[in-house]
């Protein structure tokens, strides 16, 4: 493992120019929170064994938090494998350097994909994980069906996912965070056209209602949402209801 698997050539520029700051960025953005948020999805997924499918998945976080809550840490199970996809080639190699020579090297593979357009056979995976990254697909709908193709039946996917609720001083807070100071962080420490970037696609971002709409127009059931820090980060555990 740990070599990268290439499908697609030229995707995620925008993430390859912030990868080597990435981790920094998402702990000082989500104020501490997304290790816990990750983990709390990774228990929400609650597989120990099988292939999960980490779409988005960025520098691996998520991808070793499975490794670790499946037992791979103690090296008690080698039964779950994952494969880690994104389109930043930075970004997987950022990732690549988090496991070389570790014990999650094994249960790991680095593929670079789109979620529109997913290397893998149907009814392949028995979970999937997508953190912070769908809101940048560049066509949800296609992905979801790719996603839904990919899946096993009544499987499970959890996504976490930003958006800046529109109503109450938490929006405006929310808003005003987003808008005026991850731009500022992201001039100090990478680059302020990425980050500015961000709060428009959370802005943009349907609430949650509307998504689990989404999802339910693609084929999964969703079982429940869970926000955190009053909505700014949504988490969705829905299944594959289609077949």
């Amino acid at each position: 493992m740990g070599e990268i698997k290439q499908q697609i050539d030229g995707s995620g520029r925008m993430f390859d120019k912030i990868a080597k700051r990435y981790d920094l960025l998402n702990f000082l953005t989500s104020m501490g929170q997304d290790k816990r948020w990750r983990r709390i999805a990774v228990e929400s997924l609650n597989i120990k064994s099988g292939r999960i499918l980490d779409l988005a998945a960025g520098t691996f976080d998520v991808s070793i938090e499975i490794a670790k809550q499946s037992g791979q840490i103690a090296k008690q199970s080698e039964n779950v494998k994952i494969a880690a996809c994104d389109p930043s080639k930075n970004m997987l190699l950022q990732g690549v350097k988090k496991i070389k020579d570790g014990p999650f090297m094994q249960s790991i593979t680095p593929v670079l994909c789109t979620g529109e357009n997913l290397p893998f056979s149907q009814n392949i995976f028995d979970g999937v994980t997508i953190a912070f990254g769908i809101r940048n697909f560049s066509n949800r709908t296609i992905a979801l069906n790719e996603l839904q193709r990919v899946l096993k039946k009544d499987a499970k996917m959890v996504i976490l996912e930003l958006h800046i609720p529109k109503k109450g001083l938490m929006g405006l807070a929310a808003g005003f965070y987003a808008k005026k100071i991850i731009p500022l962080l992201g001039a100090l420490l990478s680059s302020k056209d990425q980050y500015v970037y961000l709060p428009e696609s959370m802005d943009n971002f349907p609430s949650p209602s509307d998504f689990t709409i989404e999802l339910e127009s693609s084929g999964f059931s969703v079982l429940f949402v869970k926000n955190f820090l009053f909505g700014v980060c949504n988490m969705f555990v829905c299944k594959n209801s289609t077949y």
